[in-house]
């Protein structure tokens, strides 16, 4: 895929660090994941 490409390219040196980090400190049920609706609660 032409993205995925552009992306390794812009990441340059780190792009398997950034690309293949696995974060230890936050476990995926301490994450508040947006709804549909998230901009019109907040701002409507």
């Amino acid at each position: 895929m032409k993205t995925d490409k552009n992306i390794v390219e812009l990441l340059g040196e780190k792009a398997d660090f950034y690309l293949e980090h696995v974060c230890e400190k936050i476990t995926k049920d301490e994450l508040q994941v947006p709804s549909k609706n998230s901009l019109e609660k907040v701002f409507g």
